[in-house]
């Protein structure tokens, strides 16, 4: 992966985990992260994926993501210096839910 695109992946995950902070008010007990983002070498687009705390709200929060993509665009555009500014999608990051669906058989096996 190119140089550049990594300092814009990062700067993006940077970005919208303050925007995240800021103007997003996710559901009551969750947390949302964002853990990776992947823009396309040509730039035009981005996968933002996100972490989803517990995991029974990935589905309201990917929701309220989508219903608010605009806005959360908007703010990233101001913030981006780069003459094609790539258009974000958001995917919930499923790792942490697999790591624990695999630690807890494992902690089965362990006890028999």
């Amino acid at each position: 992966m190119p140089h550049r695109i990594e300092q814009v992946n990062q700067f993006i995950q940077e970005e919208l985990g303050n925007i995240f902070l800021s103007e997003i008010e996710f559901p009551v007990g969750s947390m949302a992260t964002i853990t990776k983002v992947e823009t396309a070498s040509d730039m035009k687009s981005a996968r933002v994926s996100v972490s989803v705390l517990p995991i029974k709200f990935a589905g309201s929060v990917l929701e309220l993501l989508k219903r608010k993509i605009g806005h959360i665009q908007s703010l990233l555009n101001k913030k981006l210096s780069t003459k094609i500014r790539p258009k974000i999608t958001f995917v919930i990051d499923r790792n942490q839910e697999e790591a624990s669906t695999i630690e807890s058989i494992l902690d089965l096996i362990a006890k028999e």
